[in-house]
């Protein structure tokens, strides 16, 4: 009898998950995204099984690039149970208050990262445009893992660095948390978030259509370059071993631990409590003069 290999999609469980990948679509150029039923066979030297432990996500510098990005990927984007196309993504909104989570769970190592421009992202919660991203960047010690976000300007885009001195082809487990307008990122500790941050609409992401008031937000995790041949060589690689991946949606039984190692607080709510401050000198010294 002959055995029949099991697919990267049941190695993993990928029934709420698409993938996008650096091979041109046959209809418009832009890479190819694959839905089921023809993820849940799909094996191919960008997205493989190896040894029976972990799925490679081998990234080509000169790969194919979604719309409105310049940089090729191997990268799960969350959708609806066996999701057939882009009628059924599954989108949320993080940012309201109560006891529902949303939670992104992986276990991954970045085997190799382009030499010239070091950069790859392996997770991310988006909304209308980018947000929160963990990025791998080099670093002043090497590699470091960082938190970030995209929404806003790069000078104030820094959550945190969650390993200074990382290194490649060691596993990891990494977790995204967002309850109550808050996310809670975890590495390796998965009991004692890493940082703590607040994340509300249209303060530190926009999760809704301002006018439809549709949800927008969802999770994305795989092997996503910052680089392209105009930066590196186009027989560059990057390449993430993924262990593991596991997205939950429902109600926290608990708060989330509040002793974040790195606790970052709410800039525009920090600038209003100065307000009646700078009121009240300038009244002192107009008193005084």
């Amino acid at each position: 009898m002959k055995l029949i290999a099991m697919s990267p999609a049941a190695f993993l469980g990928l029934s709420h998950w698409a993938l996008d990948l650096p091979v041109p679509d046959a209809s418009n150029a832009m890479a190819q995204r694959l839905y089921h039923p023809a993820l849940d066979a799909y094996s191919s030297k960008y997205f493989d099984i190896v040894n029976g432990s972990y799925v490679a996500l081998t990234v080509p510098v000169d790969g194919a690039h979604t719309l409105n990005s310049d940089y090729p990927r191997v990268e799960l984007r969350e959708v609806r149970a066996n999701a057939t196309n882009s009628s059924f993504l599954r989108n949320f909104d993080p940012t309201s208050s109560g006891i529902v989570s949303h939670e992104l769970s992986l276990a991954m190592a970045v085997a190799t990262i382009p030499p010239k421009h070091p950069q790859l992202t392996v997770a991310q919660v988006k909304g209308d445009k980018a947000c929160l991203m963990i990025e791998l960047q080099s670093g002043s010690k090497g590699f470091q893992l960082v938190a970030s976000n995209h929404y806003f300007q790069p000078k104030n885009q820094l959550l945190g660095v969650l390993d200074s001195s990382f290194s490649l082809s060691t596993k990891f487990n990494l977790k995204l948390q967002l309850q109550d307008g808050m996310v809670y990122i975890y590495y390796n500790d998965m009991t004692t978030p890493r940082i703590m941050a607040p994340f509300k609409h249209h303060q530190d992401c926009n999760c809704r259509n301002a006018t439809t008031n549709q949800t927008l937000c969802y999770f994305k995790a795989g092997n996503y370059l910052g680089t392209n041949t105009s930066y590196d060589d186009a027989d560059a690689v990057g390449a993430i071993n993924l262990y593991s991946i596991k997205a939950w949606h429902g109600n926290s039984t608990k708060i989330p631990p509040q002793n974040a190692t790195i606790i970052k607080k709410n800039t525009s709510s920090s600038s209003i409590t100065l307000v009646p401050v700078l009121s009240a000198l300038l009244v002192l010294c107009c008193l005084m003069f």
